[in-house]
């Protein structure tokens, strides 16, 4: 009994998927700004007549491996990338170097074999990020110390700076000092009393 034509399709097209020349799933890569970044190349065709290497739809790198006199022909299609590209030792997976903003895509492979029918792709997106360091603060504040003298006086304030710095024999009580001067002279009211200038110390706690 002859199966419907349907059915032989159906045989055809997952022959077809299943052979060594089918698309893997994309790898996703991510790369910082400068840097470089390794396109792993995994698989198992033993005849190879050709490797491209493409970037969105431009290629990038063509290599003929099986020359005459035993070394892979590699042809960089940019002279931009010539010393941008490389590939690793004893493999076809390239390396991308000096990274730019720009390079950020979608990367595919084709090997190109007599042996198969289709050639065998992968691909690969590559992201690049640019990584900023979080630059280092110093907390140097200077507080003004709120003193609102009587009237008639004037004051003058210590300005108290608040570093990142231990100091051992102020640092134990947790207390800092602002000296408030009343000058000599006081304007004269016939409501206030007369007193001796003298020059007063006030002691100030820092609450935290």
């Amino acid at each position: 009994m002859l199966g419907s034509p349907g059915c032989f399709i159906f045989i055809f097209l997952l022959c077809q998927l299943t052979g060594p020349a089918a698309s893997r799933t994309r790898k996703e890569l991510v790369g910082a700004l400068g840097g470089a970044v390794t396109f792993p190349l995994n698989h198992s065709v033993n005849e190879i007549d050709s490797i491209i290497w493409i970037f969105n739809t431009t290629t990038l790198v063509t290599i003929q491996p099986n020359m005459p006199d035993g070394q892979a022909n590699i042809i960089v299609t940019q002279n931009r990338n010539k010393e941008r590209v490389g590939f690793l030792q004893g493999s076809y997976s390239m390396i991308l170097s000096k990274l730019k903003k720009k390079d950020s895509g979608v990367y595919r492979v084709e090997i190109h074999s007599s042996s198969l029918q289709h050639p065998f792709t992968q691909e690969y997106g590559l992201q690049v990020y640019e990584f900023i360091e979080e630059k280092k603060r110093t907390d140097n504040q200077q507080e003004t110390l709120n003193y609102n003298p009587p009237s008639g006086e004037t004051a003058e304030y210590d300005t108290v700076s608040h570093l990142n710095k231990t100091v051992p024999e102020e640092n134990l009580v947790n207390t800092f000092y602002a000296t408030v001067q009343i000058p000599p002279k006081m304007e004269k009211h016939d409501s206030l009393p007369t007193s001796p200038d003298t020059p007063k110390l006030y002691t100030y706690e820092n609450v935290t």
